[in-house]
């Protein structure tokens, strides 16, 4: 199936130093046939030091990795709001997508504009497992792929409607950013009103949390020693979901 014309995809990425990402992340979104753009503004050092101390603090206060990497979010988020599109599927640059992702994310998008909700227009899909955290059989309904929630699974793989994403960055400039993005979305998505649900099954998978590549974060490396890790526990949670 075909990508869904109707929405924008970005991929959030740094101009020099993850070249094997980029090469990686090119080549799946061709071969999905997937048009995309890359959101490769706000690198750690073009960062402006005065903005920055005006709209981060505590545990994002500075010039650090985790603020790039917020900032090409919120850069993500304003151009869907000033879109013409519905909304759009924002990656970082490590996803491991799934084979047959453009069906998934046109199932996911129909069933949230079904969906029976006063906010119904502020969506927000988490699309990845890399929390390894999953539906419990016991609440699983045949034929339906969101269920709601309360956080993201982590700030890899996700739709956002327009209307969020213009929540979203609004409240940005209004509010200085304590945490890290993936967090302070949690948190605002639940002050904004903003209806958040995970899909089942999850599409993309963090090459950064299974050992594919070098976190851009932190210091965790790139190794088979973690992404054999990855692969036990994410088989054995999710044998334990059907437990549940």
């Amino acid at each position: 199936m075909q990508e869904n014309r109707s929405i924008l995809y970005f991929v959030l990425h740094v101009k020099a130093g993850y070249e094997d990402r980029e090469r990686f992340m090119q080549t799946q979104l061709d071969d999905l046939k997937i048009n995309f753009q890359w959101v490769l503004e706000h690198d750690m050092s073009e960062l402006d030091p005065a903005y920055i101390a005006a709209h981060f603090t505590k545990e994002m206060e500075g010039i650090q990795p985790a603020v790039s990497c917020a900032m090409k979010h919120i850069q993500a988020w304003k151009n869907v709001m000033e879109s013409d599109a519905k909304g759009a599927v924002i990656f970082e640059d490590d996803m491991v997508l799934h084979a047959d992702f453009n069906s998934w994310i046109n199932r996911f998008i129909l069933e949230a504009e079904q969906k029976v909700n006063e906010n119904k227009s502020k969506v927000f899909i988490s699309l990845e497992n890399s929390l390894l955290t999953f539906i419990p059989s016991s609440q699983k309904i045949e034929g339906q792929y969101l269920y709601p929630a309360k956080n993201p699974r982590c700030a890899g793989a996700y739709y956002l409607s327009k209307e969020a994403a213009g929540l979203l960055y609004r409240r940005f400039l209004e509010q200085a950013m304590e945490v890290p993005v993936d967090w302070w979305m949690g948190n605002m998505v639940n002050e904004l009103g903003i209806t958040l649900y995970w899909s089942e099954p999850t599409v993309a998978e963090q090459g950064s949390h299974n050992g594919m590549f070098r976190s851009g974060i932190d210091d965790k490396p790139k190794s088979v020693f973690r992404r054999i890790n990855f692969i036990v526990q994410k088989g054995y949670k999710k044998l334990l979901s059907r437990f549940r």
